[in-house]
């Protein structure tokens, strides 16, 4: 049997991009026995530095948080130039694998259900965001690969956030990031995320807000024909409410999925806490219940009875880089893509440039411009602009470009005419004959008082008020008349 270190291995168990995740198997005296999951760099990837670096850097974090909703990493080693870092096996299901088996059978996942896990996962994501260094200070750690592969359950009902592989502390040197190198998910990004600028932990609440969104309603958030579309939707496009794709879905549900994807980071919750606070809230209120042996059986009733993966054989699998999804995200991209100034390294700006390279811009027409002028903010990069070519001509605008969230625009309310007061023509008869035989009494009054000392005050004002209401536009020259004879 093949080992690492003091690891046995029993079986591979999948094989992605950068590593390879083993099952393996530690011994010691008296027949003690643990089975844990090695992580180990691809062989072709041992000699780059930068991959190295940061493989190294996401056991070093991940070891460092001890969270039961953040799953352990117990050891690191190096053997033959190989290096890796051994964690905790959960025995379980990612909830990627959750979403295709509810749509296999053309299900949904109970809100209670979706509720708890979300719950879970925000609270382990808390207390990666509250970790601090040696010397006490915040780490200012972010996930940034929040997704439906990286948040398993179990078939005991615990739930484990994993993977933290792309994760960000505020100590990584800019040189852990290399140029040219599209990373994390593009379905799965934040608005900043997409534009290249600093995180912080409200990039996390907004990709879990994602992840809360598919696993309601079963169906991808943001998937269009290539990455770049997809992350202009992010960017730009609004999201409809999850009720809309699933009936039994709350107004209040619906306003605390919503508030976590809003685009801009100051309307989103400020941290995976609040979030989490509001979903147990909402079920608090809405007297639904939750608990790790309600999940555990629905874990079973969805899966079945499944035996540890080291007591049947399996064979190796490929690790998918997203949710498995038929056609396209239910949010669009924009039919009108906005310029936006993006960092030059950013993955918004990566993913244009490999769309305009595949030639897959047919109608869109986009270009990568300079910045303009005027541009103020404040960047750690260098920075670009993705904006549309001009019908009109080839000359790039001077004018900056819009933020990427734009508030839409409020409308304006109706202006207030002085007509408003008029009544249609098109009424009742007996209103019509009602209103001439009011007119008749009017005039009869007016005949039987003109030139009377004892008019009524304010009789002459009133008529005067009531005509000032809808002047005539076009009023005809006055005619002299010949004073009314007086009654006798």
């Amino acid at each position: 049997m093949t080992r690492l270190g003091r690891y046995e291995i029993v079986k591979s168990l999948a094989r992605g991009g950068m590593a390879e995740l083993l099952l393996a198997r530690a011994t010691g005296m008296q027949a003690f026995e643990r089975h844990v999951v090695v992580k180990r760099i691809r062989p072709d990837l041992a000699e780059d530095t930068r991959f190295v670096q940061m493989f190294l850097e996401e056991a070093r974090l991940a070891a460092s948080l001890h969270h039961q909703h953040i799953v352990q990493v117990h050891d690191v080693g190096e053997q033959d130039g190989a290096y890796f870092f051994a964690m905790e096996y959960v025995h379980g299901e990612d909830l990627r694998a959750i979403i295709e088996k509810v749509g296999e059978r053309h299900q949904l996942v109970p809100v209670e259900i979706v509720c708890q896990i979300i719950a879970a996962a925000a609270a382990g994501l808390h207390h990666a965001h509250e970790k601090v260094g040696p010397d006490r200070q915040p780490l200012g750690l972010v996930h940034r690969d929040v997704s439906p592969g990286n948040v398993l359950v179990g078939y005991d009902g615990g739930v484990k956030l994993v993977d933290f592989g792309l994760a960000k502390a505020a100590l990584r040197s800019a040189a852990t990031t290399r140029a040219g190198t599209l990373k994390g998910k593009a379905g799965y990004m934040s608005p900043e995320q997409c534009r290249g600028v600093p995180l912080d932990r409200r990039s996390d609440v907004f990709t879990l807000g994602i992840v809360l969104y598919e696993l309601l309603t079963a169906r991808r958030v943001f998937k269009a024909a290539n990455d770049y579309l997809t992350m202009t939707a992010i960017v730009q496009s609004d999201v409809p409410p999850p009720s809309s794709h699933r009936s039994d879905i709350p107004r209040e549900l619906d306003e605390i999925v919503l508030r976590a994807l809003a685009k801009e980071p100051g309307a989103r919750y400020q941290s995976a806490d609040e979030l989490r606070d509001a979903l147990e809230r909402y079920m608090t209120e809405a007297q639904l219940r939750s608990s790790p042996k309600r999940l555990a059986d629905y874990m079973r009733g969805l899966f079945g009875e499944r035996p540890e993966p080291w007591l049947v054989p399996r064979e190796p699998r490929l690790a998918p880089t997203a949710t498995p999804s038929t056609g396209s995200g239910i949010v669009e991209p924009p039919a009108s893509i906005e310029a936006t100034i993006v960092t030059a390294q950013s993955p918004l700006a990566l993913a244009h440039a490999l769309a305009k390279e595949q030639n897959e811009f047919i109608e869109d027409g986009a270009t990568i411009l300079a910045p303009p002028p005027d541009f103020t903010g404040e960047v750690d990069e260098e920075t670009v602009t993705l904006a549309k070519s001009s019908p009109l001509d080839d000359a790039p605008t001077t004018i900056a470009p819009p933020p990427i969230a734009i508030a839409p625009a409020e409308t304006p309310p109706p202006p207030i005419t002085l007509t408003a007061r008029v009544r249609s023509a098109a009424v009742h008869p007996l209103a019509v004959a009602g209103a001439a035989l009011a007119a008749l009494i009017v005039v009869a009054i007016a005949f039987a008082t003109c030139g009377r000392d004892d008019q009524p005050a304010g009789f002459q004002l009133g008529i005067d008020a009531a005509t000032a209401i809808v002047p005539d536009p076009h009023p005809a020259p006055a005619k002299p008349t010949k004073p009314p004879p007086r009654l006798r």
